[in-house]
């Protein structure tokens, strides 16, 4: 794969080669065979310890002109694999959507079902010898659904679905069956950007998983975090915060995901001050996204390449 892109790159002698697939490794290594060619990748999503567990080295030749990472952490845990210039930007995509400033009283559940894995699909725990069932996955996000659900109930908050799958005749009849049809309302996936628009919609935003989780956070949204999952599939890196070591349990995260855990998160969001949650946000800048509308900083640092935010009309439309 590398010969092809270096042979790619000789024939067509750009001036830049940009990419979002920045976990792609042998854009890390084309540097060195093409030193005449700038690199810039751009983080498209929550990167873990499964890049590789050992840090890589100079003589590994993995080099980059430019990395637009999310956060001030990722930048920390990718500088120790891809030598590079590094750019706390975000994500792209989610610099790309206007901020929507109109909360309402409903509770957001961001979906992560797949409507093409079959519950008997098994996801190998992090050292080959075991795994766990889609199905087993599903049981424990349904359970911590039910108990979100139990608490909008409470405080007269609606439960609203954000799906995720293109299918969304099959997702919403899986919820469905679940919870049952008439206890929340479903909206369907339309567009990233739309997705983007209903977190800021929300007056909570659940998350057990999800990288337009931790957009929501870096949008300013009250957002609660339930992932079991590094817990389930042994897989430290997955936590919250990584890689910085947090605790498991936090002012709006929970690992353990019990009933009593999800009704203090979901309390406080609901009921904290605006100051009070933006407190909150700033005591843990370093491991949330960077939000940059527009995504300037990507812009500013590639000007030179003709880069231009897609949030600003070009001069020639």
């Amino acid at each position: 794969v590398l010969g092809y892109l270096a042979g790619y790159v000789a024939l067509t002698r750009p001036r830049l080669v940009l990419s979002m697939q920045d976990n792609f490794k042998p854009l890390w290594r084309l540097k060195a065979l093409c030193p005449d060619v700038a690199i810039a990748l751009v983080q498209n999503g929550v990167r873990t310890d499964e890049l590789g567990s050992t840090p890589l080295h100079v003589e590994d030749q993995c080099q980059v002109d430019y990395f637009f990472c999310f956060s001030t952490d990722a930048a920390k845990f990718l500088r120790r694999r891809v030598n590079a210039h590094f750019t706390s930007a975000g994500s792209f995509r989610n610099n790309h959507s206007h901020r929507v400033n109109s909360p309402e009283r409903h509770v957001s559940y961001i979906s992560t079902y797949r409507c093409d894995l079959a519950p008997s699909h098994v996801v190998r725990i992090q050292d080959g010898t075991s795994g766990i069932t889609y199905q087993q996955i599903w049981a424990y996000r349904i359970a911590v659904i039910h108990t979100v659900l139990k608490i909008c109930n409470v405080h007269s908050f609606r439960l609203r679905i954000l799906g995720k799958d293109l299918d969304h005749e099959s997702e919403f009849d899986f919820y469905a069956a679940a919870l049952g049809a008439s206890s929340f309302d479903f909206v369907p996936r339309r567009d990233q950007h739309f997705q983007h628009a209903e977190t800021d919609r929300a007056r909570v935003v659940v998350s057990t998983g999800s990288t337009l989780g931790l957009e929501s956070l870096s949008r300013g949204n009250r957002t609660a975090i339930f992932d079991q999952m590094p817990a389930l599939l042994n897989q430290p890196s997955q936590r919250f915060g990584w890689p910085s070591v947090l605790p498991t349990e936090g002012p709006f995260w929970s690992e353990s995901a019990t009933a009593d855990r999800i009704a203090t998160v979901i309390r406080f969001l609901i009921e904290c001050s605006d100051a009070e949650w933006q407190s909150t946000l700033r005591e843990f800048q370093a491991q949330i996204p960077v939000f940059d509308p527009g995504n300037s900083l990507f812009c500013e640092k590639l000007k030179h390449f003709g880069a231009q935010s897609p949030l600003r009309p070009s001069s020639d439309t």
